[in-house]
């Protein structure tokens, strides 16, 4: 990541704007530097598959995760999910789907099918945003008013990340059986933001 940024291939722009033209390349860029940090991590003792579906036996539609880790030793031992949400969905989604797919997956799955971890990856700047730079999802679906909307300029994160925050804490018994953590990233840092009380943050050096 610090690699990346330092020579510009990613840049401020992918994280910091809903340009949809980088955009295009944002998923791309990150899907390739996590599954380089998860063979670094693991050393081979996993494969991650990128846009498999998973779905329990009592879930209604199956959902697709960006990233889901397995043991090589047992191929149907789901190891931990990974989504990353780019500017343009670190939205109320990250509720309104993340968050409930973990919930239904976590609720409705025997024990021997649930991850050891869960991780969801979001991409808030934590300064002021301009209406050219920055499209809201919920704006443009009514979900939002005009008001809001001007809230949400002045600090995506901040406008953000106390409504995640509630609503994670809503999540207590499922995260006893899955742990769920949610990392903010930013050009200048990595954040894990939820839970709180295990709150860090890594320099990316792009200061």
């Amino acid at each position: 990541m610090k690699g990346l940024l330092r020579i510009k291939f990613l840049t401020s722009e992918h994280l910091e704007s809903t340009n949809r033209n980088k955009l295009n390349e944002t998923h791309s860029l990150i899907w390739g530097i996590l599954c380089c940090s998860i063979s670094q991590v693991f050393r081979g003792k996993c494969v991650a598959a990128i846009g498999r579906s998973l779905k329990s036996e009592s879930m209604r539609k199956r959902f697709i995760p960006d990233i889901s880790l397995w043991n090589l030793d047992h191929a149907k031992k789901l190891i931990a999910i990974i989504d990353y949400e780019s500017t343009n969905s670190s939205d109320s989604r990250i509720i309104r789907r993340n968050f409930s797919n973990y919930r239904q997956y976590v609720e409705t799955s025997p024990d021997t099918n649930i991850p050891e971890f869960w991780i969801i990856i979001t991409t808030l700047p934590s300064k002021r945003a301009s209406k050219t730079n920055w499209c809201s999802w919920d704006s443009i679906r009514k979900r939002m008013s005009k008001d809001e909307y001007l809230k949400l300029l002045e600090n995506p994160y901040e406008y953000w990340f106390p409504k995640y925050s509630e609503a994670f804490d809503e999540l207590g018994k499922h995260t006893q059986k899955c742990p769920l953590y949610v990392i903010d990233l930013s050009s200048t840092h990595l954040t894990l933001c939820l839970p709180k009380h295990k709150n860090s943050q890594w320099n990316l050096g792009n200061e």
